[in-house]
């Protein structure tokens, strides 16, 4: 197979289809409650089992930003932002060199995706999140003797010039670009963009309004999820057709509604009532193993999803 054949024209849509959580008996921890917040912080993006012929999918919401729109720099992270994900990519990028033996570091490879969203016409506060965690990772190879065309933004035709492929499967709720008549609703019904406007979104309270407006909602947000995990599962595929015994990690900077959604439906299997959080930087892993079985570890919990 050539190296085309996992490039750029690897990375488009596939179907959507929905997972199963395992069983807290089959876990051995407790379920997953309506009661209890689940919660997806910057510490839980740690490296799983990573085996030849593995991938493990890095899902990160991007860092804390500028939010004032007036702001010449809106939409860009912060510079505490900048510091805290820096550390957080060198630290997973660490530890994942750590668990491979130096013999074998030379068949481990990286892409790193965002979503397009950029913010008040501004900064791209998730392209920013995963540029950094791209530039830390070439330093970390070069330490470690591993050549630079690893990472496969910078060895093949991703049309992006090396720097990490915007997707926009990943972006923010389209209701901002496509029904600004249904946000103008809920802001007027529900208060400007505050604690409330965002659990009636989440919850699909006003879900006929929202089909009266056309606008996205949480299930079609977590499709497009599900669509672009199934993407870049396919992509794996192809990739390790391509280069059997390789590792490859695929790390995917978005937004908590994206995340979000995307957990609370289709790994835990949860009410749409049902609190789960993603903090700046946090997010999930999903890896899967070269027999193709895929896990998902959850603020520290392992679920199996079908993809």
């Amino acid at each position: 197979m050539s190296e085309q054949s996992f490039s750029a024209d690897s990375l488009r849509t596939g179907e959507v289809s929905s997972g199963r959580a395992l069983s807290a008996a089959e876990l051995g921890h407790a379920a997953v409650s309506l009661e209890r917040p689940v919660r997806l912080e910057r510490a839980h993006l740690v490296p799983g089992r990573l085996d030849p012929g593995g991938t493990e999918l890095v899902l990160q919401r991007h860092g804390e930003y500028r939010r004032d729109r007036e702001a010449p720099d809106a939409g860009s992270l912060t510079p505490e932002a900048i510091r805290l994900e820096t550390e957080a990519a060198a630290a997973y990028v660490a530890q994942l060199l750590a668990g491979i033996s130096p013999s074998e570091r030379q068949r481990l490879h990286f892409l790193f995706v965002a979503s397009d969203t950029a913010y008040a016409g501004g900064g791209q506060r998730s392209l920013e999140t995963v540029t950094i965690a791209q530039r830390v990772t070439e330093v970390l190879l070069a330490e470690h003797d591993v050549q630079s065309g690893n990472i496969l933004n910078l060895s093949h035709d991703l049309m992006n010039r090396g720097a990490p492929r915007p997707m926009r499967q990943l972006r923010e709720p389209r209701m901002f670009a496509d029904s600004p008549d249904f946000v103008a609703y809920l802001r007027e019904q529900y208060g400007d963009m505050g604690k409330d406007f965002w659990i009636v979104f989440e919850e699909d309270a006003e879900r006929e309004a929202r089909l009266d407006f056309g606008a996205e909602g949480p299930d079609e947000i977590a499709d497009r999820m599900h669509q672009a995990v199934r993407v870049f599962s396919r992509y794996a595929r192809l990739f390790h057709q391509a280069r059997p015994e390789s590792r490859l990690v695929i790390w995917a900077s978005t937004h908590y509604d994206t995340i979000s959604p995307f957990v609370k439906r289709d790994i835990l299997h949860l009410e749409k009532r049902a609190a789960v959080l993603v903090g700046h930087g946090g997010g999930l892993t999903i890896d899967i193993a070269p027999d193709g079985v895929t896990t998902a570890a959850v603020a520290g919990q392992q679920y199996s999803i079908e993809l």
